[in-house]
């Protein structure tokens, strides 16, 4: 009888540990498909994030370019494309600098640049004399090579606007060659 019992009770064990073995592994599947559903939809909103941020500085932008378009002391500077010998991919580039002093703003808008999406970017820098270049602004140009973007407002001694692709981000001086340069004049 004892021996009965306990093959009885082993027969329940191992149904039992079978049971929950399956169990087990129908929820590790169950999980993994739901942290791959948690994985896209963090993608999803990181994506819309993305665009919801990119929509903001434009808006942004748009915003800052009426005041300082509608200023009475608005100032235009055309930006040309960088020295000869630099990138030639830049040679197409050019660009606009509309500065208000008394808005304090100035903004930038160019086209022709490449797409700046594979881990670079733009940076404009206000250059003086006598003086390190001073960071301005920092951007991306979208798909179709067009870029309009708010900057700082320039130094009293601004002698130009330079516009540089980079690639690190700690720069404290422009490290590549001019895409688009502008000289501010008085």
């Amino acid at each position: 009888m004892a021996a009965a019992l306990a093959l009885a009770v082993a027969i329940v064990l191992a149904e039992t540990s079978a049971t929950l073995v399956s169990r087990t592994r129908r929820y590790l599947h169950k999980i993994a498909q739901l942290n791959a559903s948690v994985r896209q939809l963090k993608t999803r909103v990181n994506t819309a994030e993305r665009r919801t941020t990119t929509a903001l500085e434009h808006a942004n932008a748009d915003e800052v370019l009426k005041r300082a378009l509608t200023a009475s002391d608005l100032r235009t500077i055309k930006l040309s494309a960088g020295a000869k010998g630099s990138d030639p991919a830049s040679s197409a580039a050019s660009g606009t600098l509309a500065v208000s002093k008394t808005q304090g703003q100035s903004v930038l808008q160019a086209a022709g640049l490449t797409d700046s999406r594979q881990g670079s970017f733009y940076r404009a820098w206000w250059e003086e004399k006598r003086r390190p270049p001073t960071l301005a602004g920092e951007f991306r140009a979208e798909k179709n090579g067009n870029a309009t973007v708010p900057l700082s407002e320039p130094p009293q001694a601004a002698t130009s606007l330079l516009v540089t692709l980079e690639s690190d981000t700690s720069a404290e001086k422009p490290s590549a060659d001019v895409v688009l340069r502008g000289r501010l004049g008085s």
